[in-house]
């Protein structure tokens, strides 16, 4: 599986819209420094490339979603691809990443009086444990 996050440094144009498919479809973000030559601009990457290389990481994860009878997924939202209803591919997984479901009443009325939503994740460490 494969990741990709792309790091735009300069200020001439750049399709970042085009490039950012990229990075959604992978699991992997879009960081922008426009003004590169800058001494705050390059400090501040340093910061983010410095967080991006050594935060915890989960490899070669899969997220189901599942909700109480008479409710749906309908969409998804977030950096991912769908692999099934339920099912996501999260080639790279970490503690920066946010994931958001849109819910849907399948019939006219829900029969119980609460209604649950279960995310369950798989991955692996990158020190190659399965969890």
């Amino acid at each position: 599986q494969l990741c990709i996050d792309v790091w735009a440094c300069h200020s001439a144009y750049a399709d970042l819209a085009t490039l950012a498919l990229l990075a959604r479809h992978t699991g992997g973000s879009v960081q922008h420094f426009p003004a590169f030559s800058d001494l705050p601009i390059g400090e501040r990457l340093s910061r983010a490339l410095q967080h991006s290389l050594t935060r915890e990481q989960g490899l070669e994860a899969v997220m189901r979603v599942r909700a109480s009878r008479g409710l749906r997924i309908a969409a998804f939202y977030g950096h991912f691809f769908i692999r099934g209803v339920d099912l996501l591919a999260l080639p790279n997984v970490d503690e920066d990443k946010s994931f958001a479901v849109e819910i849907a009443h399948e019939e006219n009325e829900i029969g119980a009086s609460t209604a649950c939503l279960q995310a369950a994740l798989l991955y692996t460490t990158t020190s190659g444990e399965r969890r």
